[in-house]
């Protein structure tokens, strides 16, 4: 059922889809690698518990509804466009981290959240490299949709909105 309806959106739509998911993805993974700063010993010494499970989660939902919260910024096209989409990107990640760090631990969680973020991209190369991609790939698919969503207002190359 779920695939029927995926099978009937535009390729804009897809593509705004796409997006939400990957940076729900980062999200999870960067919230992971929270989790495992978090203690002192290997991982995967100890079973997973269902508050580390809850982290994930709410790493997923925050990067998720960040980035949705600001779709509107992200994907324009331009030299304006790029400089809003940068902004969008700082944003987006803010609100991200947030949304996660207060759904992880109310009230603690909420300041921490970007500091943490902040802490895991300077301290893992990798996960910088990880996130800058995603953030570039989120930027593409969204100029997808918001060009798909323009082009409703084009009558004879003429705009009307």
């Amino acid at each position: 059922m779920v695939l029927r309806r995926l099978s009937n959106l535009t390729e804009g739509e897809r593509s705004f889809v796409m997006a939400h998911v990957a940076t729900a993805v980062l999200g999870a993974m960067l919230a992971f690698s929270a989790v495992l700063r978090m203690r002192q010993d290997a991982f995967f010494a100890q079973p997973v518990t269902p508050y580390d499970i809850w982290i994930v989660l709410s790493g997923a939902l925050g990067g998720a509804l960040g980035l949705y919260l600001n779709r509107h910024r992200m994907g324009q096209v331009g030299p304006a466009g790029m400089l809003q989409a940068l902004g969008a990107i700082v944003m987006s990640n803010v609100t991200g981290a947030v949304i996660c760090g207060t759904l992880a631990l109310p009230l603690y969680g909420t300041m921490f959240g970007p500091f943490t973020l902040f802490v895991i991209l300077v301290s893992s190369p990798v996960l910088c490299l990880v996130w800058l991609a995603n953030q570039a790939g989120a930027h593409m698919l969204l100029a997808r949709y918001h060009t798909e969503r323009d082009s409703i207002f084009v009558v004879s190359g003429v705009k009307i909105a």
